[in-house]
């Protein structure tokens, strides 16, 4: 081949090569301006489902095990993904700029450490009070324990979730590093991501807010992340919509009541409400205990004019419904209404002249109680402890101490100590533990070694001592709190009243603690009522009684009418016709206990349905309370006889709501 035919040769394959490599760059570029063929754009989409993935099981978990809906779970997911989307936006944008891995991994790592902080929060308040966290109840308690622990509470809100977020960030930083991760067309594709999450927020937002109007509370009612933002987050609301105009706001009382001049009366009796969590009767020495778990009050009782009720019951097994039976008299349904407030103990009281305090011990922020605690002279609770922490006794006994002598005005005081609960604070060397925190004029006597010990203890024995060892606590309080009553004149003509607001579980049945059950360590509580004026307490009804029944019982000792519309009967008159009450579990199941007295014949039967709850099976148990008071033998298992109490059950109306 000549030189100008082969120059002109390779020019044509020149020219050939060069549209090849024209096409080959122009494939490339189409195929890299496809999201779906960019690695970086498929890397983000598989991060943000692998962390929905996480997410959807950590709740779930949590959700199944505290019997929320499973709808929840959808709308929890949808959140996250929202939350993910802006991660990946901004870890999209960041990475453009060839950021370091740490600053590109930010926001999914803050994201993730977060949420997994309201899961451990959620499931431990779950755990012990079927309900969700919220920001209101994390600004009173921050504010409270910041007030009498700075450092402390510094060190926990701050310290712990940026190490957490560290911990959080390792993998990520790992995860960005060694990918290498950039996007083609990183605006567009952040801007895409940015859209999704936005449609996602705002459909949830306005789903959310006219949730009752398009039928799909089921989504929302218990969501988690939703619930942060809500006032209250009990599995029962219905105080949002029943309690009329009602605040459920109480300004903590800064100076102590002036004693009233306009309605002085010596001869009207002090009212002693003394509420104790978690008391079980079966665990006090006047009900048989073998222990003096409470020598105090046994001496108390034996010294004054008293009565009890052997078989009394709460309404439910946890605070808020056990409170408000007590002084509302009125059935759970019924018990945060309008009529129920204007109609409560303490209003009648505060309508004959008697002056209105309550002295609580924790935060009673929770279920309406504020809305029924109005009207009131006197309000503290233990999120307004200034020198102590607000599960500690302590608190009540610091305000007690300052109170003003008795001057004839009649007061109500309503006492709710926590020594029992498991949350409440211990002290003293008579629990075994060096003491801390004991001021002068608190404890009388300094005891040196735990009150309630046993060698060699079971696992359940063990359990029962420390209960044991938390009732004498309890009772070492209440002396003090009749010793400052009495010093300041309040003791000569007052009627006393301790009861409990519901009982506590100690894997008799296969549970601890309360909103868990509705067996007799759940259920059954102490009733006692003295008078220190040595006036009778003509008690007709000693064998069965209610929540429902102190409040009339009460009016019916001070001579005021009884009001219609309470539910509880006066134990002033034995019943004589059969009495059935429902029990229930406030944790978003649908079990439930009704127990039957019948006078007639002094019979006392318990009857439990326990829905599928915590991936159970139905249980059904029936018990004779009266021969089986610690429920040792369901008569629906008792093969020769099962047929013949089931259907006494069902004649007796008890297998339904």
């Amino acid at each position: 081949m000549c030189r100008p035919c082969m120059g002109r040769h390779k020019t044509r394959l020149a020219n050939e090569a060069a549209k090849s490599r024209c096409c080959i760059i122009i494939f490339c570029q189409e195929d890299c301006e496809n999201p779906i063929r960019d690695k970086g754009f498929m890397f983000y989409i598989k991060t943000v489902f692998a962390l929905c993935a996480l997410s959807g099981t950590a709740v779930g978990t949590i959700y199944f095990f505290n019997d929320y809906p499973f709808e929840l779970i959808l709308t929890h997911l949808l959140l996250c993904l929202s939350l993910f989307c802006i991660c990946a936006a901004f870890a999209i944008v960041i990475g453009s700029r060839k950021s370091r891995p740490f600053i590109q991994s930010a926001m999914f790592s803050m994201v993730v450490a977060t949420l997994l902080i309201i899961y451990l929060g959620n499931a431990i308040s779950n755990y012990f009070w079927k309900a969700n966290v919220n920001l209101n109840l994390v600004e009173r308690m921050v504010s409270h324990y910041y007030a009498l622990y700075p450092i402390e509470t510094v060190i926990i809100v701050t310290i712990i979730p940026a190490v957490v977020f560290l911990i959080i960030s390792l993998p990520f930083i790992r995860l960005f590093r060694v990918g290498n991760i950039t996007v083609k067309r990183p605006v567009t594709i952040a801007f895409y991501c940015l859209s999704l999450s936005a449609f996602l927020l705002i459909n949830i937002y306005t789903y959310n807010i006219d949730r009752k109007q398009q039928n799909v509370e089921v989504f929302f009612l218990g969501e988690m992340l939703i619930d942060l933002s809500s006032e209250y987050t009990d599995p029962h609301q219905d105080y949002l919509t029943d309690a009329g105009g009602i605040e459920d706001v109480v300004v903590y009382s800064g100076e102590y009541v002036v004693q009233r001049t306009d309605t002085i009366d010596p001869g009207k009796k002090n009212i002693i409400m003394l509420v104790v969590d978690c008391l079980r009767a079966d665990r006090l020495h006047s009900y048989g205990y073998p222990r003096n778990t409470m020598p105090f009050l046994s001496d108390f009782i034996a010294s004054n004019s008293s009565g009890l009720v052997e078989n009394t019951f709460s309404i439910c097994d946890e605070s808020k419904c056990g409170i408000r039976s007590i002084l509302t008299s009125r059935e759970l349904e019924f018990q945060n209404s309008l009529e129920a407030s204007q109609n409560s103990l303490h209003k009648r009281l505060n309508d004959e002249g008697y002056q209105i305090n309550f002295l609580l011990t924790s935060d009673h922020s929770f279920g309406g109680l504020k809305r029924i605690y109005s009207p009131y002279d006197y309000y503290i609770d233990g999120a307004g402890f200034s020198a102590y922490p607000l599960n500690d006794d302590r608190g009540v006994i610091s305000a007690l101490e300052n109170w003003p002598d008795y001057n004839g005005s009649p007061n109500y005081f309503h006492f709710h100590l926590y020594s029992a609960h498991e949350a409440g604070y211990r002290y003293g060397k008579y629990l075994g533990k060096a003491v801390h925190g004991i001021e002068p004029g608190f404890l009388k006597g300094e005891p040196i070694a735990a009150k309630f010990s046993t060698k060699e203890a079971s696992n359940s024995q063990s359990m029962k001592d420390v209960m044991d060892n938390r009732l004498y606590q309890t009772d070492l309080l209440i002396s003090r709190i009749h010793s400052l009553l009495s010093e300041k004149g309040y003791m000569d003509n007052a009627l006393v009243i301790v009861t409990g607001d519901h009982g506590q579980g100690q894997d008799e049945h296969g549970y601890v603690g309360h909103i868990k059950g509705l067996h007799n360590e759940s259920l059954r509580i102490p009733l006692i009522i003295a008078d220190t004026s040595g006036d009778d307490i003509p008690l007709a009804e000693v064998t069965y009684a209610t929540q429902l029944d102190i409040a009339p019982t009460v009016l019916n000792l001070l001579d005021m009418p009884v009001s219609k519309s309470w539910d509880g009967l006066a134990l002033q008159t034995a019943k004589s016709e059969v009495t059935v009450t429902t029990h229930r579990i406030p944790d978003r199941s649908s079990s439930y206990a009704k127990t039957r007295y019948d006078p007639r014949d002094k019979s006392l039967y318990k009857y439990i349905y326990m829905s599928k709850l915590h991936g159970m099976k139905e249980e059904r148990y029936l018990y004779d309370l009266i021969n089986d008071p610690a429920e040792m033998t369901n008569l629906l298992a008792q093969p020769e006889k099962q047929k013949q109490y089931s259907d006494l059950a069902s004649k007796w109306g008890l297998d339904s709501l």
